[in-house]
């Protein structure tokens, strides 16, 4: 599965006569709801969606809808990470919800409790962006792994999320410890990251983010060679800002 020159979801023919032959076999069946990682952390509650398509597509072709119970609703695609800060403590019912290609769609009621916190260090999100050309072209549906350091000073990572971007060429992971050491790896098949066809690149990974507040990093694609199929195209960039 790609996009289209407009974001839109786009499906190569395998996919499409796979789902096709469900279809006619009468066998197409609405997704499956499902959830993994509920963390509840002071007003911030985080989970990331475990949904699974029934009818042979990627889990990356579900919209997902949550909707928190205080009236904030987040969009996103199957496999996301999804997480919210609540205003006030009490008791809310969230609706998590996931709709396939042919619009079937499941849900589920997560009940979530979040308090007001009076000690310890808030925790911090992160967001990741992904762009093309220069920073100008957003890249949607790009799989990113957030990683964290095992234990202070080890310089040993271990994967704790992951999730996709979205149509924006973002995702924020929220609920993270700080202060600590996290590094975050972006993949997507079709693009070389490094700008020229030679050495493509599509799996980079940022140096150690040392994260103590919210914050975001970037990743941009390098120039691309001169001529086409050179190789003196331009490695990516990976910058961190914190606001």
């Amino acid at each position: 599965m790609s996009a289209t020159a407009n974001g839109a979801p786009y499906y190569d023919k395998a996919y499409l006569s796979i789902l096709a032959k469900g279809m006619h076999a009468g066998s197409a069946l609405p997704p499956t709801a499902a959830y993994t990682g509920l963390t509840t952390t002071n007003l911030l509650v985080s989970f990331t969606d475990a949904s699974r398509d029934n009818n042979y597509l990627p889990q990356s072709s579900l919209a997902v809808t949550v909707n928190w119970g205080d009236g904030q609703i987040s969009t996103g695609v199957g496999g996301a990470v999804f997480s919210h800060t609540y205003a006030t403590g009490g008791k809310f019912n969230v609706l998590h919800t996931v709709k396939d290609v042919g619009n079937r769609f499941n849900s589920e009621f997560i009940a979530v409790s979040p308090a007001p916190g009076s000690t310890g260090t808030p925790p911090a999100s992160l967001t990741v962006k992904v762009f093309l050309n220069g920073g100008v072209t957003a890249v949607p549906k790009t799989r990113v792994y957030l990683k964290k350091e095992t234990a202070p000073g080890s310089n040993k990572y271990g994967q704790i999320l992951f999730g996709y971007t979205d149509a924006a060429g973002q995702i924020t992971f929220g609920n993270l410890a700080v202060p600590a050491n996290y590094k975050v790896a972006v993949y997507k098949s079709a693009v070389d990251f490094n700008g020229d066809v030679a050495g493509k690149q599509s799996l980079i990974t940022s140096p150690p983010i040392a994260l103590t507040a919210n914050s975001t990093v970037t990743f941009t694609q390098g120039a691309p060679a001169t001529p086409a199929y050179a190789t003196n195209g331009q490695p990516a960039t990976i910058t961190v800002t914190t606001p």
